[in-house]
């Protein structure tokens, strides 16, 4: 088949670049045409480093990649279109015109309204899911699955020494006796969906029976790049003493590679996410595939990613948004869960149990979804 991939291109370190760069060369590999729809903040038509079309996005409509589509699709032809990105950017007037097959990220209960109203205009939507696809059957879509996918060949367990004693350099920390708690969540929304103020709530209680602990956060702390939240000032309202933060400038510049990132999950004691939802939760795999235990909220994606190595906090649902709820993770019951981690060290994660997430395995699924796609589409014509 011919696929227009609709979403961010794999240059860009943020999630969906991440499965762009993950999936789109083996899909090409699986016998398909590929070309990117490159959202977000590509004017220029070119060849990313894959050998694949990235055709331009489009000024207008945030960048969401509306303005250009029917030229693509004049150009490309492609026989469908799998989008990687919220559903409710796509306009429908375009995207009724293709065959439309939308990853659908969902982070709350139930389905967004936004979505279900433009995901009409869809063939079948694809649930990276278990919890997004059960959210969108109640909304009366049939979905596919395929998870999002992390590439075990590179993010899995080291030398934990070396790790930290590399990691500590970077940090400007001697992380010799430290109990290492790692945040990975960006800063993008004010007040933030990812909630660090109950992790760093939960942190500063923890901190106070464990001086010896760290907590460190992978994430732009200002919050002036996109309009999130000063994290500093979080930190001081709790009275965190001992923080460190990944180097700004190469953060913010996309300059941190997956070494590092492999480095940095192997580094830590606990991985700690506090995030109200979750489309996916792509760090709470990563760090599990490094061998750390992880300690989420209970709710969605989060707890579905969480194996029975790690521990996925209560806390209570809140509508936040149009008849849709949330979740609050309880501070007291995540500082609680890191006392919980702290007692089991050193015992790490067994990693082998997010083998399900592997690129390797998640493509085998993509190349089924895609075999029955080609089915459908047949059968209609």
């Amino acid at each position: 088949m011919r696929i227009l991939w609709h979403g961010v291109k794999s240059i860009i370190k943020t999630g969906y670049g991440n499965q762009t760069r993950l999936m789109l060369p083996r899909i090409r590999d699986l016998g398909h045409e590929v070309a990117i729809n490159a959202i977000i903040d590509q004017y220029q038509t070119g060849i990313d480093e894959n050998g694949i079309v990235n055709f331009a996005c489009g000024p207008n409509s945030q960048m969401m990649g509306n303005d250009f589509l029917d030229g693509h699709v004049e150009r490309f032809n492609p026989d469908i279109v799998i989008s990687m990105c919220d559903p409710f950017v796509c306009k429908p007037e375009k995207f009724e015109k293709v065959n439309w097959y939308p990853f659908v990220m969902v982070d709350s209960e139930p389905l967004l309204w936004e979505n279900a109203e433009v995901l009409k205009a869809c063939k079948r939507p694809i649930a990276p899911t278990r919890h997004a696809e059960k959210m969108l059957k109640d909304a009366g879509f049939d979905p596919y699955y395929v998870p999002l996918a992390v590439d075990m060949d590179v993010f899995k367990p080291m030398d934990r020494e070396q790790a930290r004693a590399d990691m500590g350099k970077v940090w400007g920390v001697n992380l010799t006796g430290r109990y290492v708690v790692v945040m990975n969540s960006a800063n993008h929304s004010t007040p933030s969906r990812k909630n660090f103020a109950a992790a760093f709530k939960a942190f500063a209680m923890f901190e106070k029976d464990h001086p010896e602990a760290l907590l460190y956060v992978h994430a732009d702390i200002s919050g002036k790049v996109y309009p999130g939240e000063d994290l500093l000032k979080i930190a001081d309202l709790y009275g965190i003493k001992s923080l460190a933060f990944a180097p700004q400038y190469e953060y913010n510049c996309g300059m941190i590679g997956d070494d590092y990132m492999v480095k940095m999950y192997n580094a830590a004691d606990v991985f700690l996410h506090s995030a109200r939802g979750e489309g996916f939760g792509l760090p709470i795999v990563e760090a599990q595939a490094c061998g750390t235990t992880v300690v989420v909220p209970n709710f969605g994606s989060m707890a579905e990613l969480c194996t029975d190595d790690g521990y996925a906090a209560s806390g209570q649902k809140w509508m936040y948004h149009s008849g849709t709820e949330q979740f609050l993770v309880d501070y007291d019951v995540l500082c609680d869960c890191l006392s919980w981690a702290f007692g089991k060290k050193p015992i790490r994660a067994d990693h082998r149990k997010v083998q399900p997430y592997h690129v390797a395995t998640v493509i085998d699924t993509f190349e089924d979804v895609l075999i029955d796609i080609e089915k459908e589409l047949a059968d209609a014509a």
